[in-house]
């Protein structure tokens, strides 16, 4: 029924032949020899190299099969290790294609059901025999003869020895399981055997169920499943309400095991076909072929229609059973497992196949009701799987995609923090599934009034989106929305630069695949808005770091937009309460005002006259505000420390900076603050802001003066926080508005890099330090008078530092001082050579 789905699939790099196969058959004649492990590794090796190409193994697969099965019938341990060379042809191949080239004579029977005989189901090591006989049996047992003549009063009927060996092998903990499920359905849909042994079967069945033991489950539901896809309506459809009854007893459902659950919901969907008479819907929704090839060299633009608006079919009526069956399907799609869900959807898709236009009316408007904030994100995964399997079917009409879309777009953005981790990533990719059907599916003219914002959120998921393989799936949906609808804004140059490989790197997708696709006007503002939205206050702090430069980026492009839209919302973030969307917020706001500070000098104008003076003063109250203690202090602190003193040091950079000197005073005073945290990140947020602050503010010498005689002091407190901030600072302050002595402070840095008794265990401050010297000699060597000389006694300290093997709990913690001074003796010494001489 879905072959009209399926079209040829091209693979690059592309093997043409099957070339190892004399190098297999000396494997295969070999068999019995030493070295048996390496050989069956090298033959494995081998053939999964044709995992996605198999069928070049067809021809050579006849001789291999006839190989191996003539040591099959052999001694016992030829018998084994024959058995898993064919189960890994089975394995790549496909056992029905491997099947057919064994023999199925009559006489091939008692054969294998007596080597059968002689093996154990619970034999671990050697399983593939059974496995591999039991398929065997399955060929052999459609024998076109009544199996009572092959009886000959000796032993049991035959009939009874083969349904023995199946009830046997489906309680196995081994894959000859999946084998004798197989063989059961093969078996029991017999003419001659399904009027004797069907329904005994399947009481047997029930009554394995309610034994408490999860391998036989399985087993037993794998065999109905079977049973109930290759056997007749006709024969299945008066058992089929009663097992339905009877399985909705056991509470498969409630189980933790999830094969359980699936193989429930597999054979419930089963059920359900049963009671339906085989049929394609006629008003399904057809595009036309699915080729697209055959569609671009078609005449004419629009294939799709819709065949009737009503069912032709006289009986029209659906068996009360059904409801019940479809209810048990979408629960289903609430699971909080992924591979039951798709099992689910593939069931909706399958039974809503073959009936009438308002039951699956009815259906999707179940399946749209997942798409709600009270339902889990396993149900929005689910609904989605859903919507695909409908929509490439034909079965979602098109009357209906003005309320599939703007779910749909939801689904695409959806990402939930639950404690210490997010969930929604399998739901934006299950989204991009959906778009992708949909390309396929309708005509552009069905298609056309939603393109647009298809567009936009494909495009906004494959370079915002946190993972790659989302960012991936929307580029391909993407990809086939261009190719198969033809209408994107942009389309072709887009796809030619945001592809597969491009996304793959977030801080590419972020900073420069956004830039180029907001380049076009469709989608700068969509862009900007969803950053503003969904990923700026996002619970990453990678993700909110790079939201903020892709702002500034995106401010390049649209700076009346950011300017009226954007900042005024982004001032009122930064000071509420919630964490992460005062965090993102004052880092957005912090690369705004460096990207409007760049605008402003080309259009020669200064940055409060481009913003605006209210909006300019309003971002100064910000840093006030925030320089208060409840947010520099508690849960969130040092993020909240390191992005305010970005966000001075930006402020400063576009000159918008208050003028009073109280303001003045918190901004230093914010500075100093973070100097002194205990977490290094802060302290060089603060060192950087401090340079930006010294330029503007430092010009006032008395301001200076008492700003650089608190760094020293610092450097000499018994805090080794205080110690490792201000060092860094020191090297921060340029030295046009350093008005202490040169020589006092190469001094205070020297004695930081001393070990002294109290202070053996500071590694990080005499690392600092060492740093702080090479930097501030070069940064100042034209203010130190005797350079020479001094530089001489710094060279000694650098010396001095390469022993420090300071240890403690941690290891050598002496490691980072020798590494810093052995690169500042480096530096020192380019500096001397280049500059100096």
């Amino acid at each position: 029924m879905d072959n009209d789905l399926e079209e040829p699939i091209g693979l690059a790099c592309a093997k043409i032949e099957f070339s190892e196969k004399d190098t297999l058959l000396a494997a295969i004649s070999k068999i019995g020899e030493e070295n048996f492990e390496k050989r069956l590794q090298d033959f494995t090796t081998t053939l999964n190299l044709y995992q996605e190409q198999p069928h070049l193994l067809d021809p050579s697969l006849p001789e291999f099969i006839g190989q191996l099965l003539l040591l099959l019938t052999k001694d016992v341990e030829l018998r084994r290790k024959a058995s898993k060379f064919i189960y890994v042809l089975m394995k790549v191949r496909g056992f029905k294609r491997a099947l057919k080239c064994f023999p199925h004579e009559v006489s091939d029977l008692e054969v294998v059901l007596n080597l059968l005989k002689q093996e154990s189901p619970g034999d671990i090591e050697n399983w593939e025999v059974s496995y591999v006989l039991l398929l065997w049996l399955s060929l052999i047992i459609l024998i076109p003869f009544d199996l009572k003549r092959f009886d000959d009063g000796c032993q049991e009927p035959l009939i009874t020895r083969v349904i023995n060996i199946i009830k046997t092998y489906l309680k196995s903990y081994l894959s000859s399981q999946e084998a004798a499920a197989y063989l059961a359905s093969v078996y029991l849909t017999r003419p001659d055997v399904k009027e004797i042994e069907l329904l005994p079967f399947i009481s047997w069945c029930q009554e394995v169920l309610l034994v408490d033991e999860i391998r036989p489950r399985l087993g037993v539901l794998r065999a109905l499943s079977s049973v109930f896809k290759r056997g007749r309506r006709e024969d299945l459809i008066s058992l089929s309400e009663p097992l339905f009854r009877s399985l909705s007893k056991y509470n498969l459902m409630t189980s933790t095991e999830i094969m359980l659950r699936k193989l429930y919901l597999k054979l419930v969907q089963r059920i359900g076909l049963c009671v339906l008479k085989s049929r394609v819907a006629k008003w399904r929704y057809q595009r036309g072929s699915r080729s697209l090839a055959i569609n671009l060299l078609s005449e004419g633009t629009s294939q799709g229609k819709e065949i009737v608006d009503e069912d032709i079919e006289e009986d029209s009526s659906v068996p009360e059973l059904l409801e019940e069956v479809v209810d048990s399907l979408l629960n289903g799609l609430r699971d909080c497992d992924t591979v039951v869900r798709w099992s689910s959807a593939k069931g909706i898709g399958r039974i809503a196949n073959r009936l009438q236009k308002h039951f699956v009316g009815d259906v999707l408007s179940s399946v749209l009701d997942l798409f709600t904030v009270t339902e889990a994100d396993s149900a929005w995964h689910g609904g989605c799987l859903a919507l695909a399997e409908l929509g490439r079917r034909g079965l979602l009409l098109p009357e209906r995609l003005s309320e599939v879309i703007p779910l749909l777009l939801k689904a695409l953005t959806y990402d939930e923090l639950r404690g210490s981790f997010s969930v929604g990533r399998n739901i934006r990719d299950a989204a991009c599934y959906v778009c992708w059907s949909f390309a396929r599916a309708y005509d552009p003219a069905v298609l056309a009034p939603f393109l647009d914002d298809l567009a936009r959120g494909l495009l906004i998921t494959a370079v915002f989106d946190r993972e790659i393989n989302c960012r991936r799936a929307a580029a391909a949906a993407f990809q086939e929305h261009v190719g198969r609808q033809g209408a994107l804004p942009h389309g072709i140059d887009i796809l030619t630069t945001v592809d597969y490989f491009s996304v793959g790197m977030k801080p590419h997708a972020y900073l420069e695949l956004s830039c180029f696709v907001g380049k076009y006007p469709e989608y700068t503002a969509s862009l900007i808005d969803h950053l503003m939205e969904f990923k700026v206050g996002h619970w990453d702090l990678v993700i909110r770091d790079l939201t903020a430069k892709a702002l500034r980026r995106l401010t390049h492009l649209a700076p009346e937009y950011i300017i009226a839209n954007i900042i005024p919302v982004l001032i009122y973030r930064s000071t509420i309460v919630e964490l992460y969307l005062r965090h993102g917020s004052i880092l957005a706001l912090s690369e705004i005002f460096s990207a409007l500070s760049e605008i402003a000098r080309t259009k020669e104008v200064t940055t409060a006259e481009l913003v605006g003076r209210d909006l300019a003063q309003k971002s100064i109250e910000v840093t006030i505000t925030l320089s208060t203690g409840r947010f520099l202090s508690g849960l969130g602190s040092d993020i909240t420390k390191q992005a305010l003193c970005y966000l001075i040091r930006r402020c400063c950079e576009a000159n918008l900076c208050p003028k009073d000197g109280n303001r003045i005073d918190v901004w230093q005073s914010v500075i100093d603050i973070s100097l002194q945290d205990k977490r290094r990140a802060v302290q060089k947020a603060a060192a950087t802001a401090l340079h930006s602050f010294a330029s503007i503010y430092y010009t006032d010498s008395a301001r200076s003066l008492i700003a650089t005689k608190k760094c020293i002091s610092s450097l000499l407190s018994k805090n080794q926080d205080f110690r490792c901030g201000y060092a860094l600072a020191l090297c921060e302050i340029p030295p046009e508005v350093m008005e202490i002595p040169a020589i006092e402070v190469i001094e205070a840095l020297k004695k930081c890099t001393e070990i002294t008794s109290d202070t053996e265990k500071w590694t990080d401050t005499r690392q600092y330090s060492l740093r702080a010297l090479s930097i501030f000699c070069i940064n100042y060597f034209e203010k130190i008078e005797n350079y020479n000389n001094v530089a001489s006694e710094v060279l000694q300290s650098f010396l001095k530092a390469l022993g420090d093997y300071t240890a403690d709990s941690r290891g050598d913690i002496g490691a980072g001082v020798r590494e810093t001074a052995m690169d500042s003796i480096k530096v020192r010494t380019i500096f001397s050579i280049i500059v100096l001489h």
